[in-house]
């Protein structure tokens, strides 16, 4: 937590003395100032509340989703060499496709509401959680296996045991790669057929040249990202002790 918090305040200082050199030398409504943009995030937190909540749900369900997913494919890629041997074309194929324009096609399928937009982020950071498990589980030694067969250790137990702790960090590390890649994915989906979200409500303010109102969303987004990185690391220091 102390590592946590010397960092905060060392990024947070340094993105305040940028934010007030830019407002001190180029003296423009472009750059406010900053304390201004604080003041503004606490006494509109409020109005920024509803579109935080609905982009949190957006990421929280797609990061499950693709978490999901991406895990039973990828364990099941790495135990059974023939679905490996089936589906690796298909993964190499995908993976590089930039699937962000794809949003038209999926809205016209799908409509134009939260479905859309989740399939959007769930088929770009699938492959994350996918690729990630993989590599974990192709990576664990074979005298570990070997022993866990002579033991007859149950499928239960042989997840619980053996792949489970293997596939742990490179699970959590894709955790904060995907999280990345999803809030700059919903940003772009939230920009098209709706009025939630903070994406929305980012662009809109620019629109509308309130610069203030756009920096303070972004302020904001960016402590709602910190909160998730923070979550993250503390779920893998619990989780992973001996690292």
């Amino acid at each position: 937590m102390r590592k946590h918090v010397k960092y905060i305040f060392t990024s947070g200082l340094f993105i305040y003395a940028v934010a007030w050199l830019f407002h001190v030398i180029f003296q423009t409504a472009l750059f406010p100032n900053p304390n201004t943009i604080i003041m503004i995030s606490i006494r509109n937190f409020n109005k920024f509340v509803p579109h935080l909540l609905v982009s949190g749900y957006r990421i929280l369900i797609s990061m499950s989703v693709a978490l999901i997913l991406g895990v039973l494919i990828g364990l099941t890629m790495g135990v059974v060499p023939l679905v490996k041997k089936i589906l690796n074309p298909l993964v190499y194929t995908l993976y590089p496709i930039p699937k962000i324009a794809f949003l038209p096609v999926f809205m016209l399928l799908f409509g134009i509401k939260d479905f859309s937009k989740i399939l959007l982020i769930v088929s770009i950071i699938i492959f994350q959680f996918l690729i990630a498990t993989v590599d974990a589980v192709e990576a664990i030694d074979n005298d570990i296996l070997k022993a866990a067969k002579i033991m007859k250790l149950p499928k239960g137990s042989m997840f619980k045991s053996v792949y489970l702790p293997a596939i742990l960090p490179n699970i959590l590390t894709a955790s904060r790669n995907a999280f990345g890649m999803s809030i700059a994915v919903l940003f772009f989906a939230e920009n098209y057929a709706t009025t939630y979200g903070m994406g929305y409500t980012i662009m809109n303010s620019w629109m509308m040249v309130q610069y203030k109102d756009m920096y303070a969303g972004i302020l904001l987004l960016s402590i709602f990202g910190l909160l998730v990185f923070i979550l993250i690391d503390y779920v893998e220091m619990r989780l992973i002790r001996w690292r």
